[in-house]
């Protein structure tokens, strides 16, 4: 999905169909937003260098057993460095 803004159509008769379509797109962004930040981590998906589209994010464990955060860009994928995640302690 490319990055852009959204903006609702103007002088736009809403009948049933065009309503339709309206909440298809709708509900079709957003699904491409889940699909971009909701991937197995790639430990698990013996993930590739080449998966995924710019913007994706995805979460991995070094071989060390570091948790670590992964974004992709147009030229590969870039790890956090230096952050730190805990185990919630259970309430």
């Amino acid at each position: 999905m490319a990055i852009e803004v959204k903006r609702p159509p103007s002088n736009v008769a809403l009948d049933a169909t065009t309503l339709t379509r309206i909440v298809n797109e709708l509900y079709g962004h957003l699904n491409e937003v889940i699909n971009a930040v909701n991937k197995p981590p790639a430990i698990q998906t013996g993930a590739k260098e080449s998966d995924g589209k710019a913007g994706d994010m995805r979460l991995s464990k070094t071989a060390e057993g570091h948790s670590v955060v992964e974004v992709k860009f147009s030229d590969g994928w870039y790890v956090s460095g230096n952050t730190t995640f805990s185990k919630k302690v259970s309430e």
